[in-house]
């Protein structure tokens, strides 16, 4: 009765030990989770910040009133479609940069007026972007994506064609330059071609 009596007591001391290693272990596995988890949202609250810090604009510190300024401020217009307001800031800093020898900027400030521009002959003007793309300031890859972004937009309400062909290269270049709301701007122009299509 006596080895009975000890050796239910030592199995109930050693089960007791087991449950408290248990409890002990699953609390260890319960606080290295939350540590896990609080890593795993602080990572990617970095990541969504990178994200936005990417894909948002970032103007630079030049005064307003020079070229670049003139350029940056043209380019937050007419991304906000407000293209009639740009037109003049992208015909001074057309100038501007045309006298700092600058013909890259010059010709991407140039093309950047056509939009409001209602008078021009849309099938003239996609040929003259065509062949402004074959010049030597086209060779910029900002400037050779603003002059693909206008034609995509000429060509839009004029050859569905053409357009689907230049918004795939508008949004290829857009991602390489990362210009990643001008791409998704360049998917969505062509998943509208495409419906529209039929």
């Amino acid at each position: 009765m006596f080895i009975q009596k000890q050796l239910v007591r030592l199995l109930s001391a050693n089960t007791t030990q087991r449950v408290c290693l248990r409890y002990d272990h699953t609390m260890r596995l319960r606080s290295q989770v939350k540590f896990l988890a609080l890593a795993a949202g602080a990572i990617l609250v970095v990541l969504g910040c990178a994200y936005f810090y990417a894909i948002t604009p970032h103007q630079s510190s030049a005064p307003s009133e020079s070229a670049v300024g003139l350029l940056e401020h043209a380019d937050e217009l007419s991304w906000g479609n407000n293209w009639a307001e740009a037109q003049p800031l992208y015909a001074k800093a057309e100038h501007l940069f045309e006298v700092e020898n600058q013909p890259s900027k010059a010709l991407y400030a140039q093309v950047s007026q056509i939009p409001p521009n209602e008078s021009v002959s849309v099938p003239n003007t996609i040929l003259q972007l065509t062949d402004d793309l074959e010049t030597p300031g086209a060779q910029d890859k900002e400037t050779r994506l603003r002059i693909l972004t206008i034609r995509g937009m000429l060509q839009t309400n004029y050859d569905a064609a053409q357009a689907r062909a230049t918004w795939q290269q508008v949004g290829a270049l857009a991602i390489k330059l990362h210009h990643y709301e001008l791409a998704s701007r360049a998917e969505e122009t062509i998943a509208k071609i495409a419906a529209l299509a039929g």
